[in-house]
């Protein structure tokens, strides 16, 4: 494992009529997070992998569409590019959102 690991992340974003755009590096140099997202994390949960300086660019793409004043669903598309292993891969996701009494 790994020992005294630190990680930064940098986020540039903006607002527009077609959505939120994010765009963000991140940078992890030793670093395990047993209970965070296992994209950023040094150390693979799954396979015998590990990767002492992981540096990652993304570009995230959110939009909220609303049905009614209590249901909203997210649309989501998150393309990342892994600097170390030259891959891109990407990831898509619809969450519905609901609120009582809004």
């Amino acid at each position: 494992g790994f020992s005294n690991g630190n990680a930064q992340y940098y986020n540039l974003s903006t607002h527009t009529k077609w959505g939120d755009f994010v765009l963000s590096y991140w940078y992890g140099k030793n670093f395990i997070n047993p209970m965070g997202g296992d994209l950023f994390s040094g150390v693979s949960r799954w396979q015998n992998y590990k990767e002492e300086n992981r540096k990652l660019i993304m570009l995230r793409w959110m939009k909220n569409i609303y049905w009614d004043d209590n249901i909203a669903f997210t649309l989501r598309a998150e393309p990342y590019y892994d600097l170390n292993r030259e891959l891109l891969e990407y990831s898509f996701t619809i969450c519905v959102n609901y609120w009582i009494g809004r």
